[in-house]
């Protein structure tokens, strides 16, 4: 998060108001919302009752347009 200039707040507002979901591998679910340099895409999984965030990564292009 750090590397890249990304707030937890950020994180958290895709969380909740995700603009596209996507699945991912091995359960895991792709959470993506614009931002003004391009698109943030949070990777996480639901299990025992709670969300854990895998990876948070952002990206050039979205998820329609890879």
């Amino acid at each position: 998060m750090r590397l890249y200039g990304i707030a937890e707040e950020e994180i958290l507002l895709v969380l909740s108001e995700p603009e596209h979901t996507s699945p991912s591998r091995i359960g895991r679910i792709n959470a993506w919302r614009r931002r003004p340099t391009g698109w943030l895409r949070v990777t996480y999984v639901d299990e025992d009752g709670r969300r854990v965030i895998i990876t948070v990564t952002p990206r050039r292009r979205g998820p329609t347009e890879t």
